[in-house]
């Protein structure tokens, strides 16, 4: 009798922190899905506003894991994948080349990246979400 009441209770918590690892999963890719407007960059603590060039930049992250982009007049498309558990996000567009993104907040105020790719790796780049 009590080792069947201790598998019960494996076999709940289980089940409740798979049920609570997809459901993250989920809310942070709703949370992303959205367009996201470039609004500043933030260098070693200091928070600069985006060129005139790139005043009109985004991102638009859609449900079926394809983005949309504009960054300095150029349109760029493609396809995303939303790593959770390590806070990534790699961009693949139509030249197969993989560009990794880390996430460094995620809320529905703010979207903040960090490219790795050499000269962006120490940048925090802001976007705010277009409502």
């Amino acid at each position: 009798m009590k080792n069947e009441s201790v598998t019960i209770v494996i076999a709940v918590v289980m089940t409740i922190l798979f049920s609570a690892s997809g459901c993250a999963q989920e809310t942070q890719k709703e949370l992303l899905t959205t367009k996201w407007d470039l609004d500043a960059y933030n260098i070693k603590n200091k928070t600069y506003p985006p060129e005139p060039k790139e005043q009109d930049d985004f991102i638009q992250f859609n449900a079926d894991n394809t983005f949309i982009s504009k960054s300095e007049g150029n349109i760029e498309t493609g396809n995303y994948t939303l790593n959770s558990q390590d806070d990534y996000i790699d961009f693949k567009d139509g030249t197969k080349v993989v560009l990794r993104a880390y996430i460094v907040e995620l809320s529905t105020k703010a979207l903040i990246l960090k490219y790795d790719i050499g000269e962006l790796r120490d940048i925090e780049i802001i976007y705010k979400p277009n409502h």
